[in-house]
Order: structure tokens, then sequence, then C-alpha cells
């Protein structure tokens, strides 16, 4: 199943909201994605709460699309080791993001 860059940018929102915090945790964020795709499985649970056995599918290509979007810095923000061209990112759980303020008001376009 393909995840849109919507469904995440609408998960980040989501949860920063109801966090009250500026950056929210990735691993919630992935969370959010995969219930509301109807993906969310107890793999992927013990996968997002457990650093040394964290290799699912599913977090993968949801944590890559956020990744790539907070590479590029023009709707999301990441704070935490994302990686490198030598070396793999943190686990989601000590990860966090926010929406930039173009990806806040592409969100609320859609929502409007």
């Amino acid at each position: 199943m393909k995840i849109d860059e919507i469904a995440i940018l609408d998960a980040i929102r989501t949860e920063t909201e109801e966090s009250g915090w500026k950056f929210c945790k990735t691993a919630k964020v992935i969370a959010l994605v995969a219930r509301s795709h109807g993906i969310y499985t107890d793999a992927l649970q013990n996968a997002l709460v457990d650093e040394e056995d964290w290799d699912n599918e599913v977090l993968d290509s949801i944590y890559e699309r956020i990744i790539n979007m907070a590479n590029e810095k023009r709707l999301v923000v990441a704070q935490g080791n994302l990686g490198g061209p030598d070396f793999g990112p943190a686990h989601p759980k000590l990860t966090e993001c926010r929406l930039t303020d173009i990806g806040l008001q592409l969100v609320n376009d859609r929502h409007d």
C-alpha cells in the first residue's frame, strides 16, 4: 500500500495538536498513519517500541517518506538522527518532526 504525503502531514498535525508540543514523536506519527490505513499490526507495534528489532516493512516505508520530506525541508522539519550516507537513522521513537508553515497551510487548506 502506498502512503501519500498528505496522510503523513495530517498525522503530524494531529499529533502536534494533541501533544501540545512544537515537535511530535515520529513513532507516533507512523502509528497514526498505519492505523488510518488499516495496516497497524502487533508486529508494527513491537517494531515501534523495540529499538533492537525494528525491521518492519510498514515502519520503514512511512519512516522513509518522513525522512525524505524532512530532508527537503519544505513541508516537514525533523530533529534527531535521520541518518546519512554512512549510517542509518535512529529509531523513530528517538526522532521528532513537525510541519513547516507551508506544510501546515497545505493540510489546513485540504480540511477547509
